[in-house]
């Protein structure tokens, strides 16, 4: 008489697991479900406000000033310059107010550059996920990310800080990148600080330079011919990014 097999207590561990995988059944449902999610979150706060007090309303300020004068490489508020921060933000805002105003108010179809920026970022995070961790982590920062507690009202106002996230996020990503390809990856990283050094000055380059010094000292899987590899072209491409606003 055959003895009936009993369901081992891994295979029922796992069927819950497989079950939440973007990539099990209804891989087409899920992933749907999450990038609806993710853009929920990047358009919900965008338009159908004033802009917000402090830093929303004085880069629209800086904004509306680019978008009345047409001069994109020396800020200015008000008619005086304003010179704080370099000018990628505010001008990609310009852009982006110039192109919608006809169908939305001046400071939300700017702040509409804000939704590009928070798109550009979470697309990044799940490539850097795909590297390092394979296809079916890809989703896993993305929506720790967007569960973040201090992004839920500073992500959508309009704020040069955002560029410098983007331009991190893009380094993050050059340096999951440079594992497989060093020096596309170490472009990447260049490219990545030169964005966060024109949306938010010196800060976001003293970080990314702050970790190029920083790997090789802490693990010796990159204190190799290939990080080497890497950093050239990442330190060209970032001072040639910085120079382009003297």
């Amino acid at each position: 008489m055959s003895r009936q097999l009993q369901p081992s207590p891994f295979t029922a561990a796992a069927e819950p697991v497989a079950a939440l995988n973007p990539s099990g059944r209804f891989r087409a449902l899920k992933q749907f479900g999450l990038v609806l999610l993710c853009a929920a979150w990047v358009v919900l706060g965008l338009v159908g406000h004033d802009p917000w007090k402090t830093e929303d309303a004085t880069a629209f300020g800086v904004t509306w000033d680019m978008m009345q004068r047409g001069n994109v490489l020396t800020p200015s508020l008000v008619g005086e310059p304003y010179v704080d921060r370099p000018p990628l933000v505010y001008a990609l805002a310009a852009f982006s107010g110039g192109l919608f105003t006809p169908w939305l108010e001046p400071h939300d179809a700017a702040r509409l550059s804000v939704g590009a920026l928070l798109a550009a970022t979470l697309i990044l995070l799940s490539l850097t996920a795909r590297e390092l961790a394979g296809r079916t982590m890809r989703w896993m920062p993305v929506l720790i990310f967007i569960g973040s507690i201090g992004l839920w009202d500073r992500a959508h106002q309009l704020s040069p800080e955002l560029g410098l996230l983007t331009g991190l996020a893009l380094a993050q990503y050059g340096w999951a990148l440079a594992v497989r390809r060093a020096a596309i990856g170490g472009v990447v990283i260049g490219l990545g600080a030169s964005l966060a050094f024109l949306s938010y000055g010196f800060l976001g380059p003293v970080w990314i330079g702050l970790a190029a010094i920083l790997l090789p000292i802490l693990f010796a899987s990159w204190r190799t011919r290939r990080y080497l590899l890497t950093m050239l072209p990442a330190g060209g491409v970032a001072i040639a990014g910085m120079a382009a606003w003297p």
